[in-house]
């Protein structure tokens, strides 16, 4: 395995339309020829605490073995990459909040920066009618755990509405309630404003 400070890649970022700081990780390419790479084993988990130069996962490529470093300290926000993909050079692989911020603040940040998520999304539109991208901006605003949100990631609004309160509880425990609620009360919102 190749173990070198220069395979770390990463830029801080300011969101402009949040003020929202935080930090992309992205797949280097180690030579000319490089033009993808696969997440052999995630070192850190979402949530986790990193410091400068901590080893975040090993990746494989036909050149070599490598492990990607943290090029900040900070906590792991989201995972854009699984273990046995295989991406781009220079695709996003995680990103980094600050220590003393949000991580689903940093998510919604970096997401709208890249154009996953518009800056008003949310509240246009029947929410039964929401993409999944929109459905993620929702739970990020209205601060749900990173739990529920990957186990909604894949969900759409017609998802979300279709949802009982019986599964919301029996899936998510309290926050399922949370979720209910939330659910119900957005769907009346965006209802009346059609």
């Amino acid at each position: 395995v190749i173990r070198r400070r220069a395979w770390r890649l990463g830029w801080r970022h300011l969101c402009q339309d949040t003020g929202q700081a935080f930090t992309t990780v992205e797949l280097p390419s180690i030579d000319e020829t490089m033009e993808t790479g696969k997440i052999q084993e995630w070192k850190v988990n979402v949530g986790d605490k990193v410091e400068v130069g901590q080893d975040l996962c090993l990746v494989d490529t036909e050149i070599a073995e490598f492990f990607l470093d943290a090029p900040s300290e900070g906590i792991i926000a989201k995972k854009y990459a699984e273990e046995g993909e295989e991406i781009e050079t220079g695709s996003v692989v995680t990103i980094i909040a600050p220590s003393d911020t949000n991580i689903s603040d940093a998510i919604q940040a970096y997401e709208m920066e890249v154009g996953l998520v518009s800056a008003e999304i949310v509240g246009k539109g029947k929410m039964e009618d929401w993409s999944k991208e929109e459905v993620t901006a929702w739970l990020n605003e209205q601060d749900f755990d990173e739990a529920i949100l990957e186990k909604l990631a894949h969900f759409t609004g017609k998802n979300l509405v279709r949802l009982s309160k019986e599964d919301a509880e029996k899936y998510f425990d309290l926050e399922g309630i949370r979720l209910y609620s939330a659910i119900e009360d957005t769907n009346e919102e965006t209802d009346e404003d059609k």
